[in-house]
């Protein structure tokens, strides 16, 4: 199909490998966009099921059932979706009403949309702090480091494979449990002695194994402490590098002695 410029009445299927762009209210029950198709669903109608694996932009008020992303989808509208499933490329920049999420590509999350369950198993970028996001299931990467500010969601899962991704200004609150594991990335980390918020939760489960500063701070040394309710990284002197002024002073210390002695 190379065009078609409305859908006003119910069509079973489209298969398309040319350009569409559909501005109606009508309804469209399978839609499969090929490799080469480019979907441009621009109305306020229905696609029931879209298996994309071309060029997929759904920048209109309409509603969608499933989605099912292999390659490219740019989600720039006020609809709502049912489950999506995304192993390409998934740009989401408007305020559409996003049921689910299972994420084994990328995301690119830079509106003010609704995502009401997020599983990500690969890399799903949050860059925005207007986004409404209920539960967060992390086996990947999950990262809200440029967000440009502090990021909510109501709760957090971070499975034994999951990387949090964070800048060092910024906090990630969690309305309810936060269930942590894996690791805590840290980017742009402060690197002045004291203890800094890094996520508040109505309630603190398991602890981040592994923390990883990105650039390292050394030889300041870094570690986090836990409470019910948060997680705080501290950033303390090195043990060598003051070991070594220790030693330093003590040895100007003792020349100082032997001068005033006379020895």
């Amino acid at each position: 199909m190379d065009s078609y410029y409305g859908v006003s009445g119910t069509t079973v299927d489209i298969t398309n490998s040319g350009t569409v762009n559909n501005n109606d209210s009508g309804t469209i029950n399978n839609l499969i966009n090929l490799i080469a198709g480019l979907f441009n669903f621009n109305g306020s109608g229905t696609v029931t099921s879209v298996d994309n694996a071309g060029t997929f932009n759904f920048a209109g008020a309409g509603t969608t059932t499933s989605i099912n992303n292999t390659n490219t989808m740019n989600i720039s509208g006020t609809g709502t979706t049912g489950a999506v499933t995304n192993s390409g490329t998934a740009n989401i920049s408007g305020s559409a009403n996003i049921a689910s999420i299972v994420n084994t590509g990328t995301v690119n999350l830079t509106g003010g949309a609704t995502l009401t369950n997020i599983e990500n198993r690969s890399w799903f970028n949050i860059l925005t702090n207007n986004a409404l996001i209920n539960s967060v299931t992390n086996y990947g990467n999950f990262d809200i480091s440029g967000a440009g500010g502090d990021v909510a969601v109501t709760t957090h899962i971070q499975q034994p494979l999951g990387n949090l991704i964070m800048a060092g200004n910024q906090k990630y609150n969690i309305a309810g449990t936060g269930t942590l594991d894996g690791t805590l990335t840290v980017i742009n980390s402060p690197t002045a002695f004291g203890r800094y918020q890094m996520i508040t939760a109505q309630s603190i489960l398991g602890t981040f194994p592994t923390l990883t500063l990105n650039p390292d701070i050394s030889p300041l040394g870094a570690y986090l402490k836990y409470s019910d309710t948060d997680v705080k990284l501290y950033v303390t002197p090195s043990k060598v590098a003051t070991q070594q002024t220790i030693d330093i002073v003590k040895n100007d210390s003792n020349n100082m002695n032997r001068l005033i002695s006379g020895k």
